[in-house]
């Protein structure tokens, strides 16, 4: 296994573990931290497909430019699945930075289903790519 996989491995184990901690923190109503762990697990799905395309970046704004030009643009992630990371990148700056911010139930057991829509896709990308 080349160096390359051997690292989205890591970022794809990575992105599972963080999207099982969301789920702990809806478990525990902890909604903020919930939007900002949901988040990481699909910036570390879409790192792992860059770190295999040679693409890899730790900037959040080069990875949402990534999805927004090299998936969304060209068709290979719908623009609904786009639009959910633009708004969760949105919604963890404001989870992480803005006291005021406040996010339901009902919100995160959304977002739960639409990044685990998300990181399948991204998965299945990675695996034509492999």
């Amino acid at each position: 296994m080349s160096s390359k996989e051997v690292q989205c491995n890591a970022m794809l184990e990575k992105s599972e573990r963080y999207y099982r901690s969301a789920i702990r923190d809806l478990d525990s109503s902890i909604y903020d931290r919930g939007v900002s762990t949901l988040y990481y697990s699909a910036f570390y799905s879409i790192t792992a497909l860059m770190i295999l395309r040679e693409e890899s970046s730790s900037k959040h704004k080069h990875t949402r430019a990534f999805v927004n030009k090299e998936l969304v643009s060209k068709g290979v992630i719908s623009v609904e699945l786009g639009r959910m990371y633009n708004k969760l990148m949105d919604d963890r700056q404001d989870a992480d930075y803005d006291p005021l911010a406040s996010f339901s139930e009902e919100y995160v057991a959304l977002l739960l289903e639409q990044v685990n829509k998300f990181n399948s896709e991204i998965r299945k990308i990675i695996n034509k790519h492999g």
